[in-house]
């Protein structure tokens, strides 16, 4: 999927406003967020360690095998000259992911705490996530923070240490939104399923055997015959999806799809923390 269609998928989440006021909160943020790249871009080892992200070329402008002066000049440039809301965005967010992959933990911290400044000071539909458990950032739409805070947030309070992790992970490539990291953000959904349920059934097995399980387990303890039906069915539709997309096959798995299977994990993660 190329970049524009790219942007057309991101759009849908953040539901941005047309309006003139919207227009001038993100011109407001835009000029505050080109004034802290300066800072980035003037700092050698910010421009290599982006130049080893080569999966973020595109969206940050940048061709990776350029001098880090030319790279400088073109980071610039890609900032200031971009003024589609979406694909700003995503340029902040690749910025974010690439000074965490390479751990340069000083300039990350001054970009976050200037976009938090930033942030405070105009009504983007933006924010930032902060994963305490595992030290890592996420750029989120300000209008999906109830739904995240139901199906995303809420579970790292309750879920087992392996299961956790690969929930987070499924986060982290989900972020990164190409066709390969949404595949392995599908995998990791499953394995958070398949470790949850060993944790919540005291066994080793599988996803597929664990499904029974739950049933019998939610028919034993007397829950209501229709939900544990739901359960069942969505549960295996789920596991088939799975093994066809992303642990047998990478499938064609869409921004849209994605989503939906971490709100959908979220939904079981939470039923299932709650009945067993």
């Amino acid at each position: 999927m190329d970049l524009v269609n790219k942007v057309k998928e991101f759009n849908k989440r953040f539901n941005i406003q047309s309006d003139s006021n919207a227009r001038a909160e993100f011109i407001k943020f835009k000029n505050r967020i080109d004034n802290t790249m300066e800072y980035l871009i003037n700092d050698t080892a910010n421009i290599e360690l982006i130049k080893l992200n080569l999966k973020y070329s595109n969206v940050l402008g940048v061709k990776a095998d350029h001098q880090s002066t030319h790279i400088s000049s073109n980071l610039k440039l890609s900032f200031l000259k971009e003024m589609d809301e979406i694909i700003y965005y995503q340029k902040i967010n690749a910025i974010i992911i690439a000074l965490q992959e390479n751990r340069h933990t000083s300039n990350l911290s001054f970009f976050l705490i200037s976009l938090g400044e930033a942030l405070q000071l105009s009504t983007v539909n933006l924010r930032v996530k902060y994963d305490k458990e595992n030290d890592y950032y996420m750029l989120l739409p300000q209008g999906q923070r109830e739904l995240d805070s139901v199906l995303v947030d809420q579970p790292y309070s309750f879920l087992d240490t392996q299961s956790r992790l690969h929930f987070l992970e499924a986060i982290k490539y989900y972020q990164k939104n190409s066709l390969q990291d949404r595949v392995k953000s599908a995998e990791q959904l499953r394995r958070t399923l398949e470790e949850f349920l060993k944790f919540k059934l005291n066994n080793t097995k599988g996803l597929d055997a664990n499904i029974k399980d739950l049933q019998k387990k939610l028919k034993n303890d007397g829950r209501d015959p229709q939900v544990r039906k739901t359960i069942s069915t969505i549960m295996n539709y789920l596991d088939q999806y799975f093994n066809e997309n992303s642990k047998h096959a990478d499938g064609d798995i869409n921004e849209s799809e994605c989503e939906f299977l971490i709100y959908q994990t979220g939904v079981f993660l939470r039923y299932v923390d709650k009945s067993i």
